[in-house]
């Protein structure tokens, strides 16, 4: 079984973190950001909410675009992987190999 380590930094360091990183989106300039959290059929189901270390930064309209649109029209309209960046964000709070 594997044992996770303790977290070097808070959750609330983290996301603050997370948000410093500004819009997911490529050259986009807003500053209103907003965490997402990302669904993959791991972390969602019926009245399950993603764990809080799966978040992406997006500013205020992009989040709200992705909302519109759907997730899966957000990342080709904007040429990102969300649940690529979320797994790298998640280890923000990892000790480093």
């Amino acid at each position: 079984m594997l044992q996770r380590t303790k977290p070097r930094i808070s959750e609330r360091e983290r996301q603050e973190i997370i948000r410093g990183m500004g819009c997911t989106v490529p050259n986009c300039w807003r500053t209103d950001i907003d965490l997402h959290h990302v669904r993959t059929a791991a972390n969602s189901g019926i009245g399950m909410k993603p764990d809080d270390s799966f978040l992406v930064a997006v500013c205020r309209h992009h989040h709200r675009v992705g909302h519109q649109i759907g997730w899966k029209s957000f990342e080709k309209r904007y040429g990102v992987d969300l649940a690529r960046t979320a797994r790298r964000n998640a280890q923000i709070d990892r000790p480093m190999p």
